[in-house]
Protein backbone atom coordinates (compact mmCIF):
# COMPACT_ATOMS: atom_id res chain seq x y z
CA UNK A 1 0.00 0.00 0.00
CA UNK A 2 2.71 2.58 0.99
CA UNK A 3 4.70 2.11 -2.26
CA UNK A 4 1.62 2.88 -3.84
CA UNK A 5 1.22 6.24 -2.52
CA UNK A 6 2.54 9.76 -3.47
CA UNK A 7 5.65 10.58 -0.85
CA UNK A 8 4.95 14.04 -1.75
CA UNK A 9 1.78 15.03 -2.57
CA UNK A 10 0.97 18.46 -4.36
CA UNK A 11 0.97 21.37 -1.88
CA UNK A 12 -2.68 21.98 -1.00
CA UNK A 13 -3.71 25.94 -0.54
CA UNK A 14 -3.92 27.31 3.23
CA UNK A 15 -7.44 27.89 3.68
CA UNK A 16 -8.60 25.11 1.75
CA UNK A 17 -6.64 22.73 4.35
CA UNK A 18 -8.32 24.92 7.38
CA UNK A 19 -11.80 23.86 5.69
CA UNK A 20 -10.94 20.39 5.79
CA UNK A 21 -9.65 20.38 8.70
CA UNK A 22 -12.83 21.89 10.34
CA UNK A 23 -15.55 19.94 8.08
CA UNK A 24 -13.57 16.73 9.30
CA UNK A 25 -14.38 17.42 12.94
CA UNK A 26 -17.77 18.92 12.11
CA UNK A 27 -18.25 15.25 10.48
CA UNK A 28 -16.80 13.76 13.52
CA UNK A 29 -19.04 15.62 16.32
CA UNK A 30 -22.24 16.13 13.89
CA UNK A 31 -22.11 12.02 13.93
CA UNK A 32 -21.86 12.21 18.14
CA UNK A 33 -24.48 14.28 18.57
CA UNK A 34 -26.71 12.27 15.84
CA UNK A 35 -25.98 8.89 17.03
CA UNK A 36 -26.01 8.81 21.34
CA UNK A 37 -22.81 6.40 21.93
CA UNK A 38 -20.77 5.33 24.75
CA UNK A 39 -17.46 7.90 24.95
CA UNK A 40 -15.70 4.65 24.11
CA UNK A 41 -17.30 3.53 20.58
CA UNK A 42 -16.97 7.84 19.80
CA UNK A 43 -13.03 7.11 19.93
CA UNK A 44 -13.37 3.88 17.93
CA UNK A 45 -15.56 5.82 15.30
CA UNK A 46 -12.37 8.13 14.42
CA UNK A 47 -10.76 4.79 13.44
CA UNK A 48 -12.28 4.80 9.58
CA UNK A 49 -12.88 8.37 9.80
CA UNK A 50 -8.94 8.81 10.07
CA UNK A 51 -8.12 6.39 7.62
CA UNK A 52 -10.37 7.46 5.10
CA UNK A 53 -8.98 11.35 5.42
CA UNK A 54 -5.05 10.19 5.69
CA UNK A 55 -5.73 8.52 2.84
CA UNK A 56 -7.86 10.07 0.57
CA UNK A 57 -7.70 13.46 1.41
CA UNK A 58 -4.13 13.95 2.96
CA UNK A 59 -2.81 10.77 0.31
CA UNK A 60 -0.41 9.97 2.80
CA UNK A 61 0.17 6.37 4.26
CA UNK A 62 -0.99 5.38 7.48
CA UNK A 63 2.56 4.83 9.20
CA UNK A 64 3.32 8.52 8.92
CA UNK A 65 0.51 9.80 11.54
CA UNK A 66 3.01 7.96 14.13
CA UNK A 67 6.42 9.21 12.18
CA UNK A 68 5.91 12.18 9.78
CA UNK A 69 8.86 11.71 7.69
CA UNK A 70 9.08 7.85 8.14
CA UNK A 71 9.83 6.21 5.00
CA UNK A 72 8.28 3.16 5.69
CA UNK A 73 6.52 1.02 8.25
CA UNK A 74 9.12 -1.24 9.77
CA UNK A 75 9.50 -2.80 12.96
CA UNK A 76 13.64 -4.31 13.82
CA UNK A 77 13.75 -7.61 15.91
CA UNK A 78 13.90 -5.43 19.12
CA UNK A 79 11.18 -3.55 18.62
CA UNK A 80 8.65 -6.52 19.58
CA UNK A 81 10.17 -6.11 22.60
CA UNK A 82 8.72 -3.10 22.92
CA UNK A 83 5.23 -4.42 20.95
CA UNK A 84 5.07 -7.40 23.69
CA UNK A 85 5.32 -4.56 26.91
CA UNK A 86 2.83 -2.11 25.24
CA UNK A 87 -0.04 -5.35 24.81
CA UNK A 88 0.44 -6.50 28.11
CA UNK A 89 -2.30 -4.25 30.05
CA UNK A 90 -5.13 -4.56 27.21
CA UNK A 91 -4.37 -8.47 26.99
CA UNK A 92 -4.31 -8.20 30.96
CA UNK A 93 -8.02 -6.09 31.17
CA UNK A 94 -9.47 -8.83 28.02
CA UNK A 95 -9.17 -11.61 30.17
CA UNK A 96 -10.40 -10.10 33.65
CA UNK A 97 -13.27 -9.19 31.38
CA UNK A 98 -13.26 -13.22 30.22
CA UNK A 99 -12.50 -14.42 33.85
CA UNK A 100 -15.35 -11.94 35.81
CA UNK A 101 -18.02 -12.36 32.87
CA UNK A 102 -18.34 -8.59 32.12
CA UNK A 103 -17.60 -8.86 28.50
CA UNK A 104 -18.95 -6.10 26.13
CA UNK A 105 -18.82 -6.13 22.76
CA UNK A 106 -17.38 -2.69 22.80
CA UNK A 107 -14.70 -2.52 25.66
CA UNK A 108 -13.34 -6.08 23.09
CA UNK A 109 -13.24 -3.95 20.24
CA UNK A 110 -11.46 -1.24 22.29
CA UNK A 111 -9.11 -3.30 23.63
CA UNK A 112 -8.21 -5.15 20.65
CA UNK A 113 -7.44 -1.74 19.20
CA UNK A 114 -5.14 -0.95 22.29
CA UNK A 115 -3.43 -4.26 21.26
CA UNK A 116 -3.06 -3.16 17.49
CA UNK A 117 -2.20 0.45 18.99
CA UNK A 118 0.78 -1.73 20.34
CA UNK A 119 2.32 -2.13 16.92
CA UNK A 120 2.62 1.40 15.88
CA UNK A 121 3.75 2.55 19.51
CA UNK A 122 6.90 0.46 19.56
CA UNK A 123 6.92 1.94 15.74
CA UNK A 124 6.87 5.19 17.39
CA UNK A 125 9.19 4.33 20.41
CA UNK A 126 11.43 2.52 18.63
CA UNK A 127 11.84 5.65 16.33
CA UNK A 128 12.51 7.96 19.37
CA UNK A 129 15.98 9.46 18.98
CA UNK A 130 17.71 11.90 21.51
CA UNK A 131 16.54 15.09 20.17
CA UNK A 132 12.89 13.32 20.36
CA UNK A 133 13.73 12.36 23.99
CA UNK A 134 14.31 16.06 24.49
CA UNK A 135 11.25 17.39 23.11
CA UNK A 136 9.28 14.66 25.43
CA UNK A 137 10.74 15.92 28.17
CA UNK A 138 9.49 19.51 27.76
CA UNK A 139 6.26 18.34 26.32
CA UNK A 140 5.54 16.86 29.67
CA UNK A 141 7.13 19.47 31.34
CA UNK A 142 4.90 22.30 29.43
CA UNK A 143 1.46 19.93 28.24
CA UNK A 144 1.74 17.48 30.74
CA UNK A 145 2.16 20.36 33.76
CA UNK A 146 -0.71 22.30 32.63
CA UNK A 147 -2.88 19.80 31.68
CA UNK A 148 -2.20 17.77 35.30
CA UNK A 149 -2.86 21.29 37.01
CA UNK A 150 -5.97 21.59 35.30
CA UNK A 151 -7.53 18.23 36.23
CA UNK A 152 -5.80 18.74 39.96
CA UNK A 153 -8.32 21.81 39.62
CA UNK A 154 -11.41 19.91 38.21
CA UNK A 155 -10.80 17.39 41.18
CA UNK A 156 -10.86 19.78 43.87
CA UNK A 157 -13.42 21.61 42.80
CA UNK A 158 -15.34 18.19 42.88
CA UNK A 159 -13.92 16.94 45.46
CA UNK A 160 -14.71 20.35 47.87
CA UNK A 161 -18.01 20.32 46.54
CA UNK A 162 -19.23 17.12 47.96
CA UNK A 163 -17.31 17.68 51.34
CA UNK A 164 -14.16 15.82 50.54
CA UNK A 165 -10.88 15.63 49.41
CA UNK A 166 -8.78 14.40 46.59
CA UNK A 167 -7.28 11.04 46.64
CA UNK A 168 -4.47 10.02 44.43
CA UNK A 169 -4.98 6.05 43.05
CA UNK A 170 -1.51 5.08 42.16
CA UNK A 171 -2.48 1.52 40.51
CA UNK A 172 -5.18 3.15 38.70
CA UNK A 173 -2.74 5.88 37.22
CA UNK A 174 -0.09 3.22 36.06
CA UNK A 175 -2.80 0.92 34.58
CA UNK A 176 -4.70 3.51 32.58
CA UNK A 177 -1.10 5.08 31.53
CA UNK A 178 0.22 1.35 29.82
CA UNK A 179 -3.44 1.38 28.61
CA UNK A 180 -3.58 5.02 26.99
CA UNK A 181 -0.28 4.85 25.16
CA UNK A 182 -1.15 2.42 22.52
CA UNK A 183 -4.51 3.47 22.56
CA UNK A 184 -2.91 7.26 21.74
CA UNK A 185 -1.59 5.60 18.65
CA UNK A 186 -4.99 4.87 17.52
CA UNK A 187 -7.17 6.95 18.30
CA UNK A 188 -7.75 10.79 19.58
CA UNK A 189 -4.10 12.01 19.90
CA UNK A 190 -3.51 10.24 16.32
CA UNK A 191 -6.52 12.14 14.83
CA UNK A 192 -5.53 15.97 16.26
CA UNK A 193 -1.93 16.02 15.87
CA UNK A 194 -0.66 13.33 13.94
CA UNK A 195 -2.77 13.93 11.35
CA UNK A 196 -5.21 17.18 11.57
CA UNK A 197 -2.44 19.16 12.91
CA UNK A 198 0.32 18.09 10.17
CA UNK A 199 -2.21 18.63 7.32
CA UNK A 200 -3.56 22.19 8.63
CA UNK A 201 0.55 23.06 8.32
CA UNK A 202 1.52 21.48 5.32
CA UNK A 203 3.80 19.14 6.87
CA UNK A 204 5.88 22.22 7.70
CA UNK A 205 6.80 24.10 10.80
CA UNK A 206 3.28 25.72 11.46
CA UNK A 207 2.46 28.85 12.96
CA UNK A 208 1.13 29.27 17.19
CA UNK A 209 -2.21 30.25 15.49
CA UNK A 210 -2.26 26.94 13.57
CA UNK A 211 -1.75 25.11 16.71
CA UNK A 212 -4.33 26.80 18.60
CA UNK A 213 -6.80 26.45 16.26
CA UNK A 214 -6.55 22.46 16.09
CA UNK A 215 -6.67 22.54 20.11
CA UNK A 216 -9.33 24.55 20.00
CA UNK A 217 -11.31 21.91 17.15
CA UNK A 218 -10.02 19.13 19.92
CA UNK A 219 -11.90 20.78 22.66
CA UNK A 220 -14.86 20.86 20.65
CA UNK A 221 -14.56 17.47 19.55
CA UNK A 222 -15.23 16.52 23.23
CA UNK A 223 -18.64 18.48 23.12
CA UNK A 224 -20.64 15.31 22.51
CA UNK A 225 -19.26 13.42 25.45
CA UNK A 226 -19.79 16.36 28.18
CA UNK A 227 -22.37 15.47 30.89
CA UNK A 228 -24.64 18.67 29.70
CA UNK A 229 -24.75 19.48 33.51
CA UNK A 230 -23.63 23.06 32.01
CA UNK A 231 -24.77 25.54 29.40
CA UNK A 232 -23.51 24.65 25.90
CA UNK A 233 -22.05 28.11 25.10
CA UNK A 234 -20.13 27.94 28.89
CA UNK A 235 -19.09 24.04 28.06
CA UNK A 236 -17.75 25.34 24.65
CA UNK A 237 -15.94 28.14 25.90
CA UNK A 238 -14.20 25.46 28.62
CA UNK A 239 -13.49 22.72 26.51
CA UNK A 240 -11.89 25.28 24.42
CA UNK A 241 -9.72 26.98 26.97
CA UNK A 242 -8.37 23.78 28.67
CA UNK A 243 -7.61 22.29 25.02
CA UNK A 244 -6.32 24.69 23.97
CA UNK A 245 -3.91 25.27 26.91
CA UNK A 246 -2.51 21.74 26.47
CA UNK A 247 -3.13 21.22 22.98
CA UNK A 248 -0.83 24.24 21.67
CA UNK A 249 2.16 22.42 23.81
CA UNK A 250 1.08 18.47 22.00
CA UNK A 251 1.34 20.44 18.89
CA UNK A 252 4.36 22.19 19.14
CA UNK A 253 6.56 19.02 20.03
CA UNK A 254 4.88 16.33 17.48
CA UNK A 255 6.01 19.28 15.07
CA UNK A 256 9.48 19.29 16.37
CA UNK A 257 10.22 15.89 17.04
CA UNK A 258 7.91 14.43 13.93
CA UNK A 259 7.25 11.16 16.56
CA UNK A 260 3.83 10.77 17.91
CA UNK A 261 5.15 9.33 21.07
CA UNK A 262 5.97 12.54 21.89
CA UNK A 263 2.33 13.96 22.35
CA UNK A 264 1.18 10.38 22.58
CA UNK A 265 3.23 10.01 25.77
CA UNK A 266 2.31 13.80 27.49
CA UNK A 267 -1.72 13.03 26.65
CA UNK A 268 -1.25 9.31 28.42
CA UNK A 269 -0.08 10.51 31.60
CA UNK A 270 -2.40 13.60 31.79
CA UNK A 271 -5.38 11.37 31.48
CA UNK A 272 -3.83 8.52 33.64
CA UNK A 273 -3.26 11.41 36.44
CA UNK A 274 -7.28 12.48 35.51
CA UNK A 275 -8.41 9.05 36.30
CA UNK A 276 -5.95 8.31 39.48
CA UNK A 277 -7.79 11.45 41.14
CA UNK A 278 -11.57 10.53 39.68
Amino acid sequence: MDQQLPVTPPATPAIRRYIEVTLFVALYISIGYAIKMDPDVYLILGIPLTVCFQLLIRRQPLHRLWLRDGQRFRLARWHYALVALFIIEPARQLVMMCLHKAVTPTLVIYYSIAIAGAFAAAYGFGNLKRYSLRQMFFCLLTGGLAGVSLSFLGALAQALSKGGQVHFNAPVALKSFAIYIPVCFMMEEVVFRGMLDTHITGGRKGTLFAALYVSVLWGLWHLPLSPGTMPLWLAILVLSLVHGIVGIALSIYWRRSGNLAVPATTHAFIDAVRNAMM
